[in-house]
């Protein structure tokens, strides 16, 4: 029988409770570490580094030292010697933007969560059939949004969902009801606003465009 405890699946659990996984990627290691500070601050439990972010690993090992509650995951992983590296820096769940059964099998070894890139039912099928608890769905949005994953629940009810791409403010609270999913975004905080913005304000906006309407749902 299936161990229902392992970190894997309390950490899937975890992520689809969040509702919502902020994906950082800037240009410099700086930038990017103040956007996981402000994001954290205004009240999120969970944040996702893109391995394209200069000194993604460096920045996860800082987060986990100031906010040590801090679910961290790295995303845009492409080959396995990435996966260990992150696993190694202390990600909790690692990501792809495609479908590789090498690495789905690599995190299972690793006793990660891992979400591989899928799109087609196909695709998910086979996600599942190697093991994988969860996927991320991208482009989520062009292709139907919040109907087309409806239709993926109605066919794959065990698994956790990642829906990216095309999300954004004005359209993440549609997903919000949906159950074993949480979206991902990248617009949370743009590198202008970072620069122009003093904190405070920055925090409050996420808060009251974000954070609080996930509290409501």
């Amino acid at each position: 029988m299936e161990n229902k405890n392992t970190s894997e699946t309390i950490t899937i659990e975890q992520l689809a409770s969040f509702k919502l996984i902020p994906v950082l990627r800037y240009q410099n290691e700086e930038l990017a570490l103040q956007a996981a500070c402000i994001i954290a601050e205004a009240g999120s439990a969970v944040i996702e580094l893109t391995m394209t972010t200069p000194g993604a690993l460096n920045i996860l090992r800082k987060l986990s030292q100031e906010f040590p509650a801090l679910v961290l995951g790295v995303g845009s992983l492409f080959h396995t010697d990435d996966m260990k590296r992150a696993a190694d820096a202390g990600a909790h769940f690692l990501v792809s933007p495609h479908l590789n059964c090498k690495l789905i099998q690599c995190a299972n070894t690793l006793h990660k969560a891992y979400l591989p890139g899928t799109l087609t039912p196909s695709e998910v099928a086979l996600a599942q059939s190697e093991g994988a608890k969860g996927v991320k769905i991208f482009p989520a949005q062009p292709v139907g949004g919040v109907a087309y994953l409806r239709s993926l629940l109605a066919l794959f009810p065990n698994l956790f969902f990642v829906p990216t791409g095309g999300i954004n403010k004005t359209n993440f609270q549609a997903y919000l009801k949906l159950p074993k999913v949480a979206v991902g975004t990248t617009s949370l905080l743009s590198a202008e606003q970072i620069e122009k913005q003093d904190k405070i304000s920055l925090i409050q906006s996420l808060q009251q465009t974000y954070f609080e309407p996930i509290q409501h749902n």
